[in-house]
């Protein structure tokens, strides 16, 4: 970044600026999603479906209407867990989550 920066003629002020704020950027504690842990594939089936419920479970039941079905049908939050349809994910401030003008 510093030989990028001085090829390029950034004053040394601005320079300094934009190498604290990466150093910060880099040094921040940010969240990992499973995408940035490969090995986790290397775990068995059934490890896998465990650690999904762990990790997902606790928000899912914080839904009333999925706490009540998952009284009616014990499988169901497991298999909630485990289906592709449950992710998190992690956005920064300023990031648009919801767009009001897309249906």
């Amino acid at each position: 970044l510093r030989k990028y920066l001085r090829q390029n003629g950034v004053q040394p002020s601005l320079s300094l600026k934009i190498q604290k704020q990466i150093v910060e950027r880099i040094l921040a504690d940010t969240r990992l999603s499973q995408q940035d842990v490969p090995v986790l594939a290397l775990l068995s089936t059934k490890l896998r479906a465990n650690l999904w419920c762990e990790i997902y479970a606790p928000r899912l039941m914080s839904e009333p209407v999925l706490m009540m079905c998952d009284g009616v049908d014990d499988l169901l939050l497991g298999d909630i867990c485990n289906s592709d349809t449950v992710m998190t994910q992690s956005v920064g401030p300023g990031h648009l989550i919801f767009n009001p003008n897309t249906y």
